[in-house]
């Protein structure tokens, strides 16, 4: 797979103004170029293993973004109206974050932190925000964000799991798009690699269980 670091950049180009849909206030220069450097972003023209979807956004183009995370890498991944791939960014960040679609370029909001960072479509940090007011403004964003449902030009873009089971991972496995006509379609599955890894984590589990249980009988045994 072929990676591109993005270098950090000293903020190069800054909005007057925050998008309509949140309100904040940029971050000083020297907090927006920590906070990029901390994320680490970056490019790849290679699709990333499949993975569970933690978030997602659909534009007004039916343009898609999928958030994922395995093995502590986190994941933004964009495909096209017709589930072609195009990009992927990849970052580090603590805690949930969530992923909006603005024309060309990816807003990543860091829920953490309350910062949102505009990205373009090579990857490259352009500005970050610091939101503000949070029953006027965060916590609406939190709920758009969180949704598992988008409906855009009469689609209903939809995420699920094929099982109660995965449920218990906190990630969707399927994306779906269900058309005003009624015909439905599966856009993206992970199920089977959510199932083996949850699988073989639950199995771990109980293994260790087992372990400590058979370890106190056989001490309890001794002591008889």
């Amino acid at each position: 797979m072929h990676f591109q670091t993005i270098p950090i950049l000293m903020i190069l180009f800054l909005r007057l103004f925050s998008p309509a849909w949140f309100t904040g206030e940029p971050c000083p220069e020297d907090k927006a170029v920590s906070v990029t450097e901390q994320l680490q972003l970056t490019f790849s023209e290679e699709e990333p293993p499949k993975e569970g979807i933690l978030c997602f956004d659909v534009d007004e183009n039916e343009q898609i973004a999928l958030g994922t995370e395995a093995r502590g890498q986190k994941w933004i991944s964009v495909y096209d109206a017709d589930m072609v791939f195009q990009y992927a960014i990849s970052f580090h960040a603590d805690g949930d974050f969530l992923v909006f679609l603005d024309g060309e370029n990816i807003w990543l909001y860091l829920i953490r932190g309350d910062l949102c960072v505009e990205i373009d479509s090579n990857g490259q940090a352009l500005s970050v925000w610091e939101l503000e007011g949070y029953q006027e403004n965060i916590a609406p964003l939190l709920k758009q964000g969180r949704s598992t449902t988008r409906e855009v030009n009469g689609n209903v873009y939809e995420l699920s799991n094929k099982s109660s089971f995965l449920n218990l991972t906190g990630k969707s496995s399927i994306l779906s798009v269900s058309s005003a006509e009624g015909g439905e379609r599966v856009l993206y599955d992970a199920s089977e690699t959510m199932g083996l890894r949850l699988g073989f984590t639950l199995f771990l589990g109980l293994s260790l269980f087992a372990l400590i249980i058979g370890v106190v009988v056989y001490q309890n045994k001794k002591k008889q």
